[in-house]
């Protein structure tokens, strides 16, 4: 149910070296973004959302969780949900500092077979010249990791926005 939570600290410092690399290109909005990233002292969680999560990790009912850290079900809940709210919001915008360097190469149609959707994103790098860093098993997983909710056994389910990079990366928007 929880995964990925440990990555917090290392997509802010991702955050932050990405917007090194893209602030002076883009505006004073992106700037302070940068001053906001930059102010937080360990990443976008609490101490106490980690604790929560941590004991989520290992297994502890949030009934558990509250007995242990003295407090009740409910605000453990809350915290819970704070801190996966604050982990998806730090992949979105990791998501889109991303595609700040990338092209929009084209629009997966909802209701595509997902093997057809390698020769699709290969046919277009090509009109482009870019040769895709991916291989097709690949280029599926990783469309699977990065939107699992587009994604329902062979069928795409949602319109999925590809963008690539002139070094042949991929991003799903």
């Amino acid at each position: 149910m929880i995964k990925n939570y440990c990555l917090v600290k290392n997509y802010t410092l991702a955050i932050i070296r990405k917007l090194h690399q893209v602030c002076d290109r883009v505006n004073e909005k992106c700037l302070s973004l940068y001053i906001r990233f930059d102010s937080m002292k360990d990443g976008l969680l609490t101490e106490r959302q980690m604790e929560v999560l941590r004991y989520r990790k290992q297994g502890l009912t949030q009934q558990q969780i509250a007995d242990i850290i003295s407090t009740s079900k409910a605000n453990v809940c809350t915290i819970e949900k704070s801190a996966m709210e604050n982990i998806r919001r730090a992949k979105e915008t990791l998501d889109f500092l991303y595609t700040l360097d990338a092209t929009h190469l084209c629009t997966i149609p909802s209701g595509t077979d997902l093997f057809d959707v390698p020769s699709i994103i290969f046919g277009e790098a090509e009109k482009i010249n870019i040769k895709v860093m991916y291989d097709t098993i690949s280029l599926i997983n990783r469309l699977r990791e990065s939107r699992p909710q587009c994604c329902k056994a062979r069928c795409v389910c949602e319109d999925i926005v590809v963008y690539i990079t002139d070094q042949g990366e991929l991003y799903f928007g």
